[in-house]
């Protein structure tokens, strides 16, 4: 074995330009080149990896296809070279019985040079050059090969730069497009999502998952993820305080973490490493005025990887900045609901105001008009028997009386909207609310009627009087638009939705439906599309379901016509 010194000396000639800046294009074409400069048969590029301290390859050209990183602090050629900053070369490696060369004389290598790879005072790496044939390295082959190894350092040096400027542009363009996203207000999921997408590139991580706190739970909930990732599993994401994960942990205590194997790590959530086929790992905090707010995962599923400070740093300064618009975004959430909010309280005050002065109006109605009415209906029928109804008087008599009666209808209908709800809660029954309506206005020759409940929904906590009196303005509504004939079925069942239970009362007819256009002003007072209609009916309705707490809605049914559904809250008799 022998060792000389390098010597400085001009680059030679025959290496290739090497127009690509990207590092891995850059190792790749080097080793080549070394290889035919050198004039060796293979040659394969090891670098320092911090901060595990282990020489891994790089590049590798022809035969060097499976080289084993190497320890610093081994015995390899390599590690020896590394350390002591000096070529060294092997005329035989099968004249090495000290040293475990199994692996070099399985791919046909025979004789071996190492020499280090330097910029400056820092050691990069190691390039070794091999031939498939015994061979003793002359002092002029030393030479040649320390002038390439400078001349890789050098160009490695200028990809690691541009490595370097690239992911600094990056990062600023992602924090710019956050900065300006929070500006603009957009919708924060989208925020979310494109980061996460970016940030995956930023490190060339395989997923990048954003998990949120939720202030009310104290749980970590998936909120997005990059585009790698599955969506719909990260979703479902709910890591709740004392949950083990790595995430809750950076939360926690408000740290970056870093997990190199996530399979052998008791700190992560094993059944999230099975489910992501994850190797290795990082959580970064997302703080916000020294609180955390969320935390963003990063995984590597191609193998395991140490992620450096550099990239926990590139990391935490947009981590920070999307925190920023987390809580923008949700305090502009919250405004918009306050508004909401708001606007709702100001339009039942106005709405209050109205039925209150509506109230007033209508009593004074009620009384000035209902004096003169008694007269009129009184005298109208002594008319009517002294005339015996016969002729054309007995024709005008019974025109009078019908709308004498429609006015008298009117003055109800204006009273019934008009009048304060003040319910009278108790266990009813429905059943009993939906026949008594029915008998009112649907048992007549020309309508089929049908009633069908889902079992236990029968009792409610109702004021079953005004329950009763909507029903009834529905069922006529029903026979209003069917002409006095057609058909209404009834379906009383649970209402689903992530809201309080609720009974849904489905009415559905065979009438001509009611227009798109239309649907929104129905339950309006006063609308109405019949000649002969107050527009009271419905809104009455709409009063009395939505001062049990319920709702009113209204949809074309399958068959045609209409179908009303009236959803009440739901109470059991242990709840009464």
């Amino acid at each position: 074995m022998s060792r000389l010194p390098r010597f400085p000396t001009p680059v030679p000639m025959g290496w290739p330009e090497i127009p690509s800046l990207e590092v891995a294009e850059v190792l790749a074409q080097s080793a080549a080149a070394a290889a035919e400069v050198c004039g060796v048969d293979s040659a394969t590029i090891l670098l320092l990896a911090e901060p595990e301290r282990m020489l891994q390859p790089a590049a590798c050209h022809s035969r060097w296809r499976s080289v084993a990183p190497c320890p610093l602090d081994g015995p390899t050629l390599a590690a020896r070279v590394f350390r002591s900053r000096r070529p060294e070369a092997v005329e035989d490696v099968l004249n090495q019985p000290d040293r475990d060369w199994s692996r070099t004389r399985d791919i046909g290598i025979r004789s071996l040079l190492a020499v280090p790879i330097e910029s400056g005072p820092r050691t990069l790496g190691v390039l070794c050059l091999g031939r498939l044939a015994p061979h003793r390295f002359e002092g002029p082959e030393f030479e040649l090969a320390s002038q390439v190894s400078r001349h890789l350092a050098v160009s490695v040096e200028k990809a690691n730069l541009y490595r370097e400027a690239t992911l600094r542009i990056a990062e600023l363009s992602l924090l710019h497009e956050v900065a300006r996203a929070i500006n603009e207000g957009r919708d924060l999921d989208r925020i979310l999502a494109e980061a996460a997408d970016r940030l995956a590139a930023l490190l060339d991580a395989s997923n990048c998952f954003v998990l949120l706190l939720d202030q009310a739970t104290s749980e970590l909930r998936g909120a997005a993820a990059s585009g790698r990732s599955p969506g719909a599993e990260v979703a479902g994401i709910r890591l709740g305080p004392t949950s083990k994960s790595i995430a809750v942990t950076a939360v926690l205590e408000e740290r970056p973490i870093v997990v190199a194997d996530a399979a052998a790590d008791p700190r992560v959530n094993q059944d999230l490493v099975r489910r992501f086929s994850e190797k290795s790992l990082l959580a970064i905090p997302m703080l916000h005025r020294g609180r955390s707010i969320g935390c963003l995962m990063f995984d590597e599923t191609r193998q395991r990887r140490e992620f450096t400070q550099a990239e926990i740093d590139r990391v935490l300064a947009v981590a920070s900045q999307l925190a920023a618009a987390v809580e923008n975004a949700r305090l502009h959430e919250d405004l918009k609901r306050s508004y909401a909010e708001l606007a709702m309280a100001q339009a039942r005050l106005v709405q209050r105001e109205r039925l209150a002065a509506l109230g007033e109006l209508a009593a004074v109605v009620a009384h000035e008009v209902r004096n003169p009415l008694g007269a009129i209906f009184n005298a109208t029928g002594e008319l009517a028997r002294l005339v015996d109804g016969r002729g054309e008087a007995g024709v005008l008599l019974s025109v009078l009386g019908e709308e004498a009666d429609r006015i008298n209808r009117i003055i109800g209908d204006l009273l019934d909207f008009a009048r304060p709800p003040d319910l009278a809660v108790d266990q009813v029954s429905l059943a009993s609310a939906i026949d008594e309506a029915a008998s009112s206005s649907l048992l007549r020759p020309g309508i089929s009627f049908q009633v069908t409940l889902e079992p236990g929904v029968d009792k409610l906590r109702m004021d079953q009087r005004q329950i009763r009196q909507a029903l009834l303005n529905v069922f006529n509504n029903a026979v209003q638009a069917m002409g006095g004939q057609g058909s209404v079925r009834v379906h009383v069942h649970r209402a689903g939705g992530p809201g309080p239970e609720a009974v849904a009362i489905e009415i559905a007819d065979s009438g001509p439906g009611v227009p798109a256009a239309l649907r929104d002003r129905i339950f309006e007072p006063f609308f109405t599309t019949k000649a002969s209609g107050t527009g009271l009916g419905l809104a009455v309705v709409k009063r009395i379901v939505e001062g049990h707490g319920g709702s009113v809605a209204v949809r074309d049914g399958p068959a045609g016509g209409a179908v009303f559904v009236l959803n009440l809250p739901y109470a059991t008799g242990a709840d009464a």
